[in-house]
C-alpha cells in the first residue's frame, strides 16, 4: 500500500510542472529508475531556457530521490536533431548507454545516475 501513495506522489510531481512550465511531460517508472519519453515544449517558447529549467527540475528531483533516468533522444517532437538532443542531455549528466557506460539493464540509448 505504502508503494502505491508513493507513486501517486510522484506523479503529481509530474503533472505539476507539466502545468507550472506549460510542457507536455511523459515520465514513467521503469524497472531501474524513470525513463522519460517525452518533453515538448510549445514552439513559441522554444529557444527562452524553458527545456533546461525542466530538466533541472527533474535531475534535482532525481538526485534528491536517488533515482536512475533514462531516455532516448528523439525527432519525434519537434526537435531538429537527435546529436543536438544528446548535447543538451549530457548538460545534465546524462551519458550514451554505449562502450565503457554500457548499462544491459535498459534499453534506452542515454541515462543519468542520480549524484550521491
Amino acid at each position: 500500500m505504502q508503494r502505491v501513495s508513493k507513486y501517486l506522489k510522484i506523479a503529481d510531481f509530474f503533472k505539476d510542472l507539466e502545468s507550472k512550465y506549460n510542457v507536455e511531460l511523459t515520465v514513467q517508472k521503469a524497472l531501474h529508475g524513470y525513463r522519460i519519453s517525452k518533453i515538448v515544449i510549445p514552439k513559441e517558447k522554444r529557444g527562452e531556457g524553458l527545456g533546461s529549467k525542466v530538466m533541472k527540475t527533474i535531475t534535482n528531483w532525481a538526485d534528491t530521490n536517488k533515482q536512475l533516468l533514462m531516455l532516448t533522444p528523439s525527432k519525434d517532437f519537434g526537435a531538429t536533431s537527435v546529436s543536438r538532443l544528446k548535447d543538451f542531455y549530457k548538460q545534465f549528466g546524462f551519458v550514451e548507454n554505449k562502450g565503457r557506460n554500457k548499462n544491459f539493464q535498459f534499453m534506452d540509448t542515454m541515462y543519468r545516475d542520480f549524484k550521491k
